[in-house]
């Protein structure tokens, strides 16, 4: 075996050998964020990140396209591994006693399948989970009533406009009126002028 050949050896096994432990890494944090109580990984702070620094439960609350796009693009990342379980595990599973409609994606499907991503995007009208859920609920309402104050003020619009056009031909009306009085005043008037001089 030549030098080169058992460098090149050497370099493949210290390959392989961290490709193991970066696995092995991430296998002891996920299990570690699986095994924890879900109040303590909430309050886990993001090691990387636009929002490094922040906890899970602040993240998976404010931003969950972010947590969708991380699951999506970061989702084997150690360094994201705490967010990733709090976002799995805040999925609620399904009661025994809700019935399962076939052919769809159920959340226990999707618990199984360990992903947030696969959640959000296998029934895109399933509602959120937890506190995102409700978030999304109550602007939802906050936009049906901002859609029926619009549909009153278009009426309200439309029914000044319709009293605007009356009272203008109304007006148009009488100005036609007055040059008719003004035309016969002004004949009257030179038809008395001679009887007056």
């Amino acid at each position: 075996m030549s030098k080169a050949d058992l460098i090149k050896s050497l370099n493949s096994k210290i390959g392989a050998t961290e490709a193991q432990k970066q696995k092995h890494t991430k296998d002891n944090e996920e299990e570690k964020y699986h095994n924890m109580d879900i109040n303590a990984l909430a309050e886990e702070k993001l090691q990387a990140g636009k929002y490094a620094g922040k906890t899970c439960k602040t993240v998976y609350e404010s931003d969950a396209q972010y947590v969708k796009w991380l699951a999506e693009h970061q989702g084997d990342n150690v360094k994201f591994m705490n967010l990733m379980v709090y976002a799995t595990r805040m999925i609620p599973k399904p009661s025994p006693t809700t019935p399962q409609s076939s052919g769809s994606m159920q959340m226990h499907d999707v618990m199984s399948a360990g992903s947030f991503a696969d959640f959000l995007e296998a029934d895109p009208g399933a509602p959120l989970p937890g506190p995102v859920g409700q978030m999304v609920l109550a602007l939802q309402d906050v936009a049906r009533n901002m859609k029926q104050q619009v549909e009153q003020l278009e009426q309200a619009n439309q029914t000044q406009q319709q009293a605007i056009y009356q009272c203008l031909s109304q007006s148009m009306a009488m100005q036609e009126q007055l040059e008719d009085l003004n035309r016969r005043l002004t004949v009257m008037e030179q038809n008395m002028a001679p009887e007056l001089k």
